[in-house]
């Protein structure tokens, strides 16, 4: 069960010293960094270009667009991908315009295909057709881009919809007959932490974005193992 840390700032020096951690975390799948473009959301986080200049381990990365529109910073993804090991790209369907060309687009470079909802967003924003290209649905438990909010009840009922809905859609020929069969994984962002983790999981969840509680940790490398260990299953 996978705890990707995520990266959400507007400082560079930040950016660094939080890359420089995750090159230390025990089998890291992925680092998720936040980028914000001060429309979707009331403030900024480092732009692309700073990613790109930073020191980056070669750690797998997936990239969370809480942008306006999703497109434009998937071109820029494109233009700096050899200095970019990416792994998924993960975008906001409110501000989603071309949804189709979006996960076309993730296909032509391998990536994983993410959307993301915000916590008022209702699930039926996802339109059922397009699981079949995706394989990330990343549901914020608070409002988007603030770390270290306590995660809304709103999020459990939209999780009973989601696990639904990709049942319904496992036993749907389109999934039954495709060349690949993976179950799309669903990560909660926003609100995770020793108390939620548990509870997430047992409520369908398969990988948690976790921020707060392992920048503010008096020793985050141990508050990722403990996170780590909460996800072990009893046996």
């Amino acid at each position: 069960m996978p705890v990707y840390p995520t990266i959400l700032t507007d400082d560079e020096a930040v950016l660094q010293d939080q890359l420089n951690l995750c090159q230390d975390m025990p089998d890291l799948e992925a680092v998720q960094i936040d980028l914000i473009d001060g429309d979707f959301v009331d403030h900024h986080t480092v732009k692309l270009q700073a990613v790109v200049e930073a020191e980056k381990y070669e750690l797998p990365l997936d990239f969370h667009l809480m942008v306006n529109e999703p497109m434009d910073t998937v071109w820029e993804l494109i233009e700096w991908k050899d200095q970019l090991n990416i792994r998924t790209v993960i975008a906001q369907i409110e501000r989603m315009t071309y949804p189709l060309d979006y996960m076309s687009e993730l296909k032509k470079h391998d990536w994983k295909v993410g959307l993301a909802l915000d916590i008022y967003t209702p699930w039926e924003e996802i339109d059922p057709a397009w699981l079949i290209d995706v394989d990330m649905i990343q549901l914020l438990g608070g409002p988007a881009g603030i770390q270290g909010q306590a995660l809304h009840d709103q999020i459990w009922p939209k999780l009973k919809e989601v696990n639904k809905t990709l049942t319904e859609f496992y036993a749907t020929s389109a999934f039954k007959t495709a060349a690949v069969k993976k179950p799309i994984e669903i990560t909660v962002d926003v609100g995770v932490d020793f108390e939620t983790a548990p509870k997430l999981i047992a409520a369908g969840v398969s990988g948690l974005a976790v921020g707060h509680v392992l920048w503010k940790a008096d020793d985050t490398i141990e508050a990722y193992k403990q996170l780590q260990d909460l996800l072990i299953p009893e046996n």
